[in-house]
């Protein structure tokens, strides 16, 4: 009988010790600022992956496979992938000393955010507020959940156990200090150029010409529309409180990406 393909709930169901025993001893175990690294080649269409743990758990958002890498294996060999994973894992994942610390750029940023809402909250018995109850069972399967997890964590997008209160606060705690540090950002003309020529380019603003200055401007804040061109854009501004710096440094990063778009014929 042929065996069953492998599947994502498979892999994410799986415990440390389960790889432990059915990739003994083909498997390596990487330690990445308190977490380990599991590199291991899964059987089936995900290949060489990288599986995460923390604390006990999977955290499962933090996981790569080869089959994601398709194209990058066609001139690269499984080294490289190796090294492509433990340097994703050391970007992603942080220690409290690194989040104590200002901010890098505006990637830092995206990056701490992700690990303190999606990552970090899975290294406890964490209960998310996205789900889908399709019928009248999962509705109930569902309270019952919410029943077992008492605590709202705002800044997780989900709910904790009571046993896990002061680690549901912690997060809280350290997306406050996320956003203090941000505001440390308002007068950093290079901080600012760089995030919205970032995002500038994530909306496509040089063919986005109906709304993209209200597009690009949402990353940074909610915003009514007020439409496109420069009387819009003050209005966003002051939607958003900008600072003069960060005014200055939308207006040039706008003004470099379009002259980009035209030279290297983005269009």
């Amino acid at each position: 009988m042929e065996a069953r393909e492998i599947t994502i709930t498979d892999i994410e169901e799986m415990t440390e010790q389960d790889i432990r025993a059915a990739y003994a001893p083909d498997f390596e175990a990487v330690p990445v600022k308190g977490y380990t690294v599991y590199l291991v080649d899964v059987a089936g269409r995900f290949g060489y992956s990288m599986i995460v743990f923390g604390d006990g758990r999977q955290i499962r958002w933090a996981n790569d496979y080869e089959l994601h890498h398709d194209y990058y294996m066609k001139e690269h060999t499984r080294a490289d992938l190796r090294a492509l994973y433990i340097k994703k894992a050391e970007a992603q994942l942080y220690t409290e000393e690194e989040l104590a610390q200002p901010l890098k750029d505006y990637h830092d940023f995206e990056r701490r955010r992700r690990y303190i809402s999606e990552l970090l909250p899975l290294k406890r018995d964490f209960m998310s507020m996205f789900g889908l109850a399709r019928n009248a069972e999962e509705k109930a399967a569902r309270e019952a959940e919410r029943a077992a997890h008492p605590v709202n964590c705002v800044s997780a997008y989900g709910y904790f156990a009571e046993a896990d209160k002061e680690f549901a606060q912690h997060i809280d705690d350290l997306m406050v200090d996320l956003v203090t540090h941000l505001e440390n950002t308002r007068n950093d003309y290079e901080y600012n150029f760089k995030a919205f020529y970032y995002e500038l380019g994530n909306h496509e603003y040089h063919i986005n010409t109906y709304q993209g200055d209200w597009d690009t401007l949402s990353a940074f804040g909610q915003i009514p529309w007020r439409g496109q061109g420069a009387e819009a854009r003050e209005q966003y501004y002051k939607d958003l409180s900008f600072t003069e710096t960060q005014v200055k440094a939308f207006e040039a990063a706008r003004k470099q990406f379009l002259k980009d778009a035209m030279k290297n014929d983005w269009y």
